[in-house]
């Protein structure tokens, strides 16, 4: 499983995970684990999504910014 995208999944059900290569895999907080598997002891990468409240603050400043000028 290199480089898969598991984003907000749920793996709680799978079997023989600790069999299974997982390096590089990507994954956000909300995706869900099975009972014991740590995602650092695998290799594996999160991937940390803005809120969108944070990308609403930063277009504001853009365009409160250019109107000063």
């Amino acid at each position: 499983m290199f480089f898969a995208d598991f984003s907000d999944a749920n793996l709680a059900g799978i079997e023989n995970w600790s069999n299974a290569f997982w390096l590089a895999a990507k994954y956000t907080q909300n995706t869900i684990f099975p009972d014991g598997m740590n995602p650092n002891d695998f290799g594996m990468l999160e991937v940390v999504v803005p809120s969108p409240g944070v990308l609403f603050l930063m277009s504001a400043t853009v365009v409160l910014y250019r109107r000063r000028r």
